[in-house]
């Protein structure tokens, strides 16, 4: 699988907020075809970005959301010894059959209350609960809890980290942090204090564990060619930023790189899940499995002036289950009164992949 990858200096601070205001670690993928249709119309002017939009209606064309991944550096040498994408977990019950006794059982509900805190797996381990789906219970009979916790909501496979020779220090390792920084308000004219208000970021950092140096990363994932615009328009992000409070440093990258990612899309999967913000088609909705909404709005601000408030959808978020191959749309959000010839649009595209 192709994608792109965004290493991410070490105390970078980033603002991703949902439509609640509550913080994201990551953007969706709408919010990063935000980016890059205006990171084109910042290089090539509007018509281009206009006519860029229809390269994301091609068919083959899609992106994945952006998701955080994990290089282990060796500090002796400096040289980079393994690599970790992560994903969401899956929309669906995730438990083994159990077979055994009461004190089993008794065990088995502490160890729940760890494998609860998981929110992104590696993609070693999607694929091995992918090759566990229970058709007929709408479950995977995988057991999370012999998976390797890394921090508190990251996981992986032991296997994939054996040869680190840290597995048994990976709960320690600690990449991100919330804070609350505090404002205040200056007014322009009088520059007199106004409101007081705390402003939520999320700050990423490097961890040192033993030999290691672990340092946090974003990427995604897509389907298709990019045009050498595309690439232009997404290699401004790491200089751009990407997300809100960009003006204060926030949202930028060090430097970003287009790789080849270990994924093998299943050519006769169980099951598809879907690793973007969706909106279904009418014809998509019964294909649903496992889901969770996201109501996403937000306004316009182009060119500066007046803001207008974008439409309001409900999309399906990032982990989602289908039991087909699906596409999605691009809906135009447009506000009613805003004047421009240029339409406002909110991706919706499946990226969807087979487990």
């Amino acid at each position: 699988m192709k994608g792109v990858k965004f290493r991410i200096g070490h105390n970078s601070k980033f603002s991703i907020k949902d439509s609640t205001g509550d913080l994201k670690e990551t953007p969706s993928s709408n919010v990063l075809f935000s980016a890059i249709i205006n990171n084109i119309n910042l290089l090539y002017g509007e018509e281009e970005a206009s006519n860029s939009i229809g390269l994301f209606n091609d068919s083959s064309f899609s992106i994945s959301s952006m998701f955080i991944g994990l290089d282990f550096y060796n500090i002796k040498t400096n040289e980079l010894e393994k690599t970790l994408y992560f994903v969401p977990k899956p929309e669906a019950i995730i438990e083994k059959d159990f077979l055994g006794d009461i004190e089993e059982l008794e065990q088995n509900v502490v160890k729940r209350k760890t494998a609860k805190k998981i929110k992104l797996i590696s993609l070693e381990t999607l694929k091995q609960i992918g090759e566990t789906w229970k058709e007929n219970d709408k479950k995977f009979n995988f057991d999370l809890f012999n998976l390797k916790n890394i921090g508190s909501n990251l996981a992986c496979l032991e296997n994939e980290v054996e040869n680190l020779g840290i597995k048994d220090s990976l709960h320690k390792i600690s990449i991100e942090e919330r804070v609350s920084n505090p404002h205040v308000k200056i007014d322009r004219l009088t520059t007199s204090s106004d409101n007081f208000y705390y402003e939520d970021e999320v700050i990423y950092h490097y961890h040192y564990e033993d030999d290691y140096r672990i340092e946090p990363f974003m990427y995604f994932m897509y389907t298709g060619d990019l045009t050498p615009k595309l690439k232009s328009a997404i290699n401004l992000i790491v200089d751009e930023g990407i997300g809100g409070r960009r003006s204060t440093g926030a949202g930028v990258f060090l430097s970003n790189e287009y790789v080849d990612i270990n994924l093998s899309d299943n050519s006769n999967p169980n099951i598809f899940m879907i690793l973007s913000a969706y909106f279904p088609l009418k014809e998509e909705v019964d294909k649903l499995l496992g889901y969770k909404l996201e109501k996403v709005d937000g306004y316009v601000y182009y060119r500066g002036g007046q803001p207008y408030r974008k439409k309001s959808l409900v999309l399906i978020k990032e982990g989602a289950l289908v039991s087909q191959r699906v596409k999605g749309n691009i809906v135009d959000v447009t506000p009613k009164w805003y004047n421009t010839k240029n339409n406002i649009y909110c991706y919706g595209k499946a990226f969807s992949i087979g487990i």
